[in-house]
Formats: structure tokens, sequence, C-alpha cells
């Protein structure tokens, strides 16, 4: 709905009305004087509103009745809110009669998206009239990604071991057309596999949602491959039409699984990856894991969504629901390498990734177990019942066989939390936050302030404020609402005065003096050091350090299409030693790149150096790996940023010789070091492209006054007054002291004068005010003809009476107990 308001009762004098926006500023304005009438006077101010080609364009205004002018918005979307005039020195402002209700996003709801399909069973036999000792190869193709294979060489030919490695091979491969890390079996296979030693055959039967796959000779090697059941399924088609011409604007067709999660998966990729659709819809999956939301990109289009298949199994079901409350729609990002923030009605809104959990009696199968920081698992108790932990610090090799994760020689490495499940009956899938990282230890769900997400501001130990790194979902931090929901609005009195002033008056000069400072450091800054050469800087101002957060790897992703497959390396960043500063007042972010050349397992024989591949686990296993991991450093504004080592720094442990010695530096600003963690036994060594991003923030961005200081590393020698060589030119500090005679000087007068200005202007509106509240008292009591003083002497003349009538009846109340007295005797 648009804003609709009604004004009446106009001066009778000529008046300025003003048409205000959302935010309070005006938008517009028109000048109309009395007309004689009350209701010729709204008739001219409607003409003088359709008069107007620019406020024509944001509001309208209904023929008057009565005297009555009803003003509204052209649609919701307007920005107008009020109008307020000015009548005898008292700002009046119209009734709102309709609330404006933003704009709403059209979504649709797809759930139930399941079927059954018909698994490919493929046969692949090897003649053994052309089996020789040599290798022979072929290729399997799972979800677009083709996997080489081969029949290990053998001196014998007919050698058991050779078929039952190749068979643990194909065992390997996961769902997703990747193998295993370590050559294991996968917990999540493409297919199941069975070998006949008679036949020298395999028979490889797809899993139910594997979908199809193709097993194709990489030579003439005397294999015979026999499909011997192709993969049939439900073929779905998706469209979407725009409801204001009919018209279909694009669809999808793509072939379900058996599991409604994947479909759903599937729907949403393809939706996205529409370059039609994309245009105008974007859809994500609902917070079951098996629902799709289709949601509009504009609030001003709508659209139907049409379900039509092809039931070639005869057991598809699909259930289009109604639109979705935009409210109550939730979100799950399906990629768990990407942190992604959704926005629902223009609100920041923390999304939520999934996470899976690995089984202890999983992992017991390695001898010996390594457990790594961060890492999930979960066990059954006594009670059947699933338990959840993290690690919170790494362990040594751990013998299987008698570990017990609840002994308490671990209660400094693991720690129990209960998370929010996906599924109720699925422990080995968890719901996290996903902004920054991590769990919520004590419930497992997301907890949102009103006021956003924060982060401690840490000064030599100490938290002396926090720095807020998104503004909420609610309402900003000066209102407040009761725990019912209901918003508490002042529009008069005392308190709306303070609101005002601190909003309107005091922001505006805090906006202006943050403006200044800014100004007059960043042009000091640039003239001292205009080829922004690390500590070189004047000015700065007081930042601090967000932690490090792993990006998507967009050399892998955009060159060779791979997806998700970062490293489990992770960035320390030491902020406590780091007094940083800033010469400039907004933020810095900074991106470190690994450059060493470590590619994924799919790079198996195309390099040396691919990860699970014994040279490059073993040189970077190493006790001196770090050394021979190398990342490359960009910032978003400095040009030179360069990278150091640190090989004095004994680690945590202060010991020198021991596993945690060394770190680098990164020269920047000021000098960060950092130092690169997760390459121990166990973990994904880290692919060339994966990165690292953290963020430098102005430590009170809300008073840059207050953090501004004098670099620390500025001294007669570093301080520079001329960079062209010529002795005693000194055009870098004749430059500065320049800007003293100029701008700078005009805005602080200029501050002081505006300042002066609003501090009397206020103070004439306040004696203003008395004035009135005087005037209206006196008129009350006039009204009420009540005069104070007249009261308070008939008070004291009806006081004195009493006092009279009260001895009159004490003395005849003595008279009469005398004559009773008398006659008793």
């Amino acid at each position: 709905n648009a804003v609709e308001v009604s004004i009446e009762g106009f001066p009778e004098q000529q008046t300025t009305y003003s048409i205000l926006g959302i935010d309070g500023s005006v938008k517009g304005t028109i000048t109309v004087g009395f007309q004689g009438f009350q209701e010729a006077t709204a008739a001219a101010i409607k003409d003088a509103i359709d008069a107007d080609h620019t406020l024509n364009r944001l509001i309208t205004a209904t023929l008057p009745v009565g005297g009555v002018v009803i003003i509204e918005g052209v649609d919701p979307a307007a920005d107008f809110a009020n109008v307020s005039w000015d009548a005898n020195g008292t700002t009046l402002s119209g009734q709102i009669i309709t609330e404006r209700v933003a704009p709403q996003l059209k979504t649709d709801q797809i759930s139930a998206v399941s079927g059954v399909v018909q698994n490919k069973q493929v046969s692949l036999s090897f003649l053994p009239a052309q089996l020789d000792d040599q290798a022979s190869g072929f290729s399997v193709t799972v979800a677009g990604n083709e996997i080489p294979l081969e029949l290990p060489e053998s001196v014998d030919p007919l050698d058991i071991t050779r078929f039952t490695d190749l068979e643990n091979e194909l065992n390997s491969i996961n769902l997703d057309g990747t193998k295993t890390a370590d050559g294991s079996a996968s917990t999540d296979p493409a297919f199941s596999v069975s070998f006949d030693q008679v036949s020298l055959s395999y028979i490889i039967v797809g899993n139910q949602n594997t979908g199809n796959f193709e097993v194709s000779p990489l030579a003439n090697d005397g294999l015979d491959i026999l499909t011997q059941q192709e993969f049939l399924s439900d073929n779905i088609k998706i469209s979407i039409s725009d409801d204001a011409t009919g018209d279909e604007i694009g669809s999808v067709n793509l072939a379900t699984l058996t599991n409604a999660d994947v479909n759903a998966q599937a729907i949403v990729n393809a939706i996205n990856q529409d370059q039609v659709l994309n245009q105008s819809v974007v859809a994500s999956v609902g917070l079951d894991g098996e629902t799709v939301n289709i949601e509009a990109l504009d609030s001003a289009f709508s659209f139907s969504t049409a379900i039509t298949m092809e039931d070639n199994l005869n057991a598809f079901t699909v259930t289009q629901l109604q639109p979705a409350d935009q409210i109550q729609t939730a979100f799950i990002q399906a990629s768990a390498p990407q942190i992604a923030r959704v926005e629902k009605n223009g609100v920041d809104t923390v999304g939520l990734v999934s996470s899976k959990v690995q089984s202890i009696d999983f992992k017991k199968g390695e001898d010996p177990m390594i457990f790594r920081q961060n890492d999930l698992f979960y066990f059954n108790d006594e009670n059947g019942e699933p338990v959840h932990f993290v690690v919170t610090a790494p362990t040594a090799e751990i013998d299987p066989t008698d570990f017990n994760p609840t002994d308490e020689i671990w209660e400094n490495h693991f720690k129990i939390f209960k998370p929010q499940l996906l599924n109720e009956g699925d422990p080995s899938i968890i719901l996290r936050k996903a902004f920054p990282t991590g769990h919520n230890l004590e419930n497992g769900s997301l907890v949102e302030l009103n006021i956003g997400l924060a982060e401690a501001v840490v000064k030599k130990g100490e938290i002396t404020g926090f720095n807020i790194l998104n503004s909420g979902n609610g309402l900003p931090s000066s209102d407040a609402v009761f725990a019912g929901g209901n918003e508490l609005l002042v529009e008069s009195g005392a308190i709306k005065g303070y609101q005002e002033s601190r909003s309107k008056h005091l922001e505006k000069f805090r906006t202006e003096l943050n403006d200044l400072v800014t100004t007059f450091v960043e042009e000091i800054n640039q003239l001292h050091n205009p080829d922004d050469e690390p500590g070189s800087y004047i000015f700065g101002f007081d930042a601090v350090l967000t932690r490090p957060v792993a990006g998507r790897n967009l050399l892998m992703e955009e060159e060779y299409g791979l997806y998700g497959r970062e490293g489990d390396a992770s960035v320390t960043l030491y902020r406590d030693e780091v007094e940083m500063s800033l010469p400039h007042a907004s933020s810095e972010s900074f991106t470190m790149v690994n450059t060493t050349p470590i590619f994924p397992e799919e790079f198996d024989g195309q390099t040396l150096l691919f990860r699970g591949g014994d040279y490059a686990e073993t040189f970077f296993r190493s006790d001196d790996a770090g050394d021979s991991i190398s990342y490359y450093a960009t910032a978003s504004r400095m040009q030179n940023v360069t990278m150091e080592d640190d090989d004095a720094y004994p680690g945590a442990d202060l010991a020198n010789g021991t596993e945690d010695d060394g770190r680098s530096l990164m020269m920047a600003y000021e000098t960060i070091p950092f130092r690169i963690e997760g390459l121990e036994e166990g973990a994904k060594l880290p692919s060339i492209g994966d990165n690292f991003t953290f963020t430098a923030l102005p430590s009170n961005p809300w008073n840059l006054a207050t953090s501004l200081k004098v670099d620390q590393n500025l001294n007669s020698d570093s301080l520079i007054s001329s960079n062209s060589g010529v002795s005693g030119s000194n055009e870098i500090a004749l430059s500065i002291a320049e800007m003293g005679d100029g701008n700078f000087i005009e805005k602080v007068s200029l501050l002081n004068a505006s300042m002066g200005n609003t501090i009397s202007e206020l103070n004439d509106n306040l004696e203003h005010q008395k004035s009135i509240e005087t005037l209206l008292l006196d008129q009350r009591r006039a009204v009420s003809s009540v005069s104070i003083d007249e009261e308070v002497a008939d008070l004291m003349r009806f006081q004195r009476s009493f006092q009279a009538s009260s001895r009159v009846l004490n003395t005849l109340d003595k008279m009469l107990e005398i004559v009773v007295m008398g006659l008793v005797r």
C-alpha cells in the first residue's frame, strides 16, 4: 500500500506546504494562499500539486470534500511519508489514513520433488585372449567429470591383486564425480561394483542419485563394455510466466532422481544457470532441503510457476504450493565453501549452510586416528542418542581400539554441543550460520540481535568496544520495541525533542566533522606519500583487523569448472600484536592467494604436485613445509603489499626447534604477522588459488576525530618535505602549509557558524514554545473561571467559621454537663 494522508484546517494566510520523504527529507514544496474558504483553499492545494511536474510523479491529490484533501503516493514504492506546514509558529502535519507497506517480492515454492529411476547397469569385461601384463585403461564419466582408470601392470596378467585394486578404485568414486583423497571406499558412492573372477567382468550399477554415467575405453585394450540397462527417469519441466502478459518467459527441463533433496538442488541450479530466467527470478533450496523457493528479483514483477512432467516410471510426485510469505521463507545455502548473505525485503539476514558430520565409528577405521581443529564428529551414547562434538584443539596420533571421546583426557580437545539438525533422524548433517563462520555451541542455532553482527575491538588484551559488521534486520538501536513486538512511537514532548536533537542536529554536525577530518587526513597523506609507501603516512585512524575468511577458489571454478576443491588450510592472524591504523577513513580488505602449484585430486596424471599424490603429500607434510607454501597478497586500495618471513618466531610454546616455529609478515600499512595452519596429516593440502580475506575496519567510524593519530613510525628522518631531489625545494611542505589558507579554514568557520546558528535557532524555538505553554495555561484558567487567590481566601474564611462554631458547641457541652450533674445530686 502507498501512504495516504489527509490535511485540513488551513491557515488563513499564504502558506508553504512541504512534501516529506520516508527519511524526513523535503521532496518538494507548494505555496498556496488562503482562498477565503477552507473548501476553496483545499481545491487550490490539489491544483498546485497537479501542476507541479516533480510532485505529480510522486503523489496524487483527490478532489477535496468538506475542506479535506487526501494526498497519496503514486505507488507503494514512492518516497512519500507526510505533509507538513507552519501555522502561527507551530509545525503541523497531515493525518495518516493508510500506512505504507513496502512491496513484497513474489515467491513460489515447489516441494515433494521425488521420483524413482531405473539405474544404469554396465558390464566391463577383460578378454583373456588379449590380456597382457601391461596396464589397460578406460574412463568413467560421473556428474560431468571424466575419471581416468586403469587395470594396473602385473607380471602375471591373471594376478587377482590387479583386479582387486581396480575394484577398490571404482568403489572410491563419489556421487559428485570426485574420488576419495586416500583411495578408500566412498561413503557416498556413485555406484556399486561387483567382480566375477571367472569371467574377469565387473558389473557397475549406478546408485539412486547418480543419474546417467558413461564407461569408455581409452584404446582398444581388449575391453568389452556392454550397457545392460539404460538409465531411465521421470522428466520434469518448470515454466515461468509473466502474470502481466501471460507469456512464458522461460523454462527448464531436467531428469529427476530418487531423493527430493537432490532434485531440489538440481532444479535450483537449472533455474539460476538459465540465462533468460535468471534475469527475472532466483531460486534457492528451502530450510528442509527439499523445497525450492523461486523469488522475483523485482517487486514489480509477478509471475506464475507451472510444472509438467513426463511420467516414464509411473511413480513421480510433485506439489506446487501457494505463494510463500516472504517473512516465513528461510534459506539454506547449498554450497558450504561459499559464505553467503541473502537479502529479504531489503533487510540483510544471515543465511544457513549445511555441514556434514563424520561418525566416530567410521573414523575408527583409521589407524592411527588424528583429529584436526574445527572438525565435527558424532557418536551414539548408551541410550542410542547421537552426541556431537567439535575438535577445539588438534590431537596427536590416537589408537582407535580403546578411544572414548568422553574421557577426561580429551576435555581440552573436544567440546560437546547440541546442533540444529537438517533432518531429525539424520545426525550426519547439521545446520550452522553462514556468517562469519562456526557454530553456536550452546544450542546450535543462530541468535540475531537487533544491533546486527559485531566484532570486539581488542586493545592489549581488553575489549574496548565493538565494531558493527552489518546493520542487523530490525529497528535502529536508538528506537525501542516491547517484547510483544509493539513499537513505541514518540511523536511529541521532551523525549521527542531529545530524539530529534540527537538524530538530526547532532548527527548533521557529526557527519560534517567526520567529513572534515577525513578530507584533512587523506589530502595531507596524499601530498606526503603519493606513491603509497608503507610507513610513510603522517596521519592515520585507529583500526581493528577481522578474522581471515576462506573464499571460493575462482581459479579452479572459472578455468577448470571444479567447485568446492578448496583445501583445509587456515590463516592465523596475530591481531593482538598489531597497532593497526589506516591512512583513510574507509575499510581496507586484504586478500592472500596461494600461489604454490598444488592441484586437486583431478589432476592426477597431469602434474607431479597433485593433492593425494605421494610426492606432494611427502614434500608438503614435512616439518618445514610452511616455507614451501607461498602466498601473494593484494589490497583493495593499497598499492604496495609485500610478504616477508619471520623465521625467528619461536611459536606458541616459546621454544625454538619445535613444529610451530616461524611465521610470515605482511608488510602493509602496518606489519601484520600471520601463520598458515592446517598442513598436518589428515588435512587436505591447499590448492593453487585458495585464498583468504580479512579486513581492516576503522575502530570508531562514528567519531573519526577521536581515533585520529599521528603515524607511530613518523620521525624527523621519515618526514618528507620534497620529492624532487633538489635541496631546499620543500614543495611537499609548502603544499601542506598552503592547505591551511584555503578550504579547511573555511570549512571550520562554516561548521562553527552553522553550529552557532542552529543552537540560537533552537533556543529561540524553546523560548517560543515556553511562551505558547504559558499562554495556553492562562487560557485554560480563564475558561475554567477558577482563581487560586479567591479559593484560598474562601478556604481561610470557612476555616475561621468552623473554629467559631466549634467553640460554641464546646461551651454548650460544658453547660449541659453542669446541669445534668446538678440534677443527679
